[in-house]
């Protein structure tokens, strides 16, 4: 409805400056409202240990060279526990966990070059700890020497781009026989929103929440309020953060 109410206003826009009309019909009709839609997450209990579990079993149809169970472990647990963009991903550096063992964070650079930081949990420190070591094994001792290289790369040490990414979680998603339970065309950004509507559940405050996911609003919020929390503490009791302990 609301296209339809903008070609419609367009066309009699044109008739006015055609000299046609000498007024705007449409001042008088109400422009319709966007409806807000329900978060695309996964439905499906235990996703991220689920995912975890396929990424840290190398896959046994790929070739020795594309088996990289620590990187694809990584990549979920990004996903999963801290709901960043696919975008957000790739653009992360060396240098993007910052702080000292036991209280990390990541620098994510949002939408409109916005920089935030999200805490990590002790727990979630050890994954892209264990990718980092693998990826100095396959690349030898200058593959983490600069601190503003990628910090997602390709099995060629290349920085991943939006398509390998996406196709990594989708043979994940396949591996873990998710693929069903997942909106089709938007399996990493069903991960985001399966992670705020979980961390909703589990008591994070909806300000918080838009703080941590880069969201300049809420106002119109497809998620539900919830009780006061520390952002911190919320997310420790996340599902996804207690999947992270099977994985250790």
């Amino acid at each position: 409805m609301v296209r339809v109410w903008g070609t419609w206003n367009r066309l009699f826009g044109y008739l006015i400056d055609d000299e046609v009309l000498d007024r705007n019909p449409m001042k008088a009709v109400p422009k319709p409202k966007l409806a807000i839609s329900a978060p695309r997450a996964i439905r499906q209990e235990n996703v991220a240990e689920t995912l975890l579990a396929a990424a840290a079993t190398p896959d046994p149809g790929a070739k020795r060279s594309k088996r990289w169970p620590e990187r694809d472990a990584a990549l979920v647990a990004l996903f999963c526990v801290t709901g960043i963009r696919l975008a957000e991903a790739i653009a992360l550096r060396l240098d993007s966990i910052t702080g000292p063992s036991g209280a990390r964070r990541l620098q994510v650079t949002g939408k409109g070059k916005k920089e935030r930081m999200i805490p990590l949990q002790p727990v979630l420190e050890s994954v892209p700890e264990r990718y980092l070591d693998s990826r100095q094994e396959r690349h030898g001792p200058d593959a983490l020497s600069d601190p503003a290289a990628a910090l997602l790369v390709h099995y060629d040490n290349t920085p991943l781009t939006r398509g390998p990414v996406q196709y990594v979680i989708e043979q994940l998603y396949r591996r873990a026989d998710l693929t069903a339970a997942g909106p089709a065309g938007a399996l990493v950004h069903a991960l985001r929103h399966s992670f705020a509507s979980l961390a909703i559940e589990y008591g994070t405050d909806v300000a918080e929440l838009r703080e941590h996911l880069g969201h300049a609003s809420l106002a119109t919020s497809r998620y539900p309020d919830a009780n006061t929390s520390r952002l911190r503490d919320a997310v420790a009791a996340h599902p996804s953060q207690r999947a992270l302990d099977h994985h250790r």
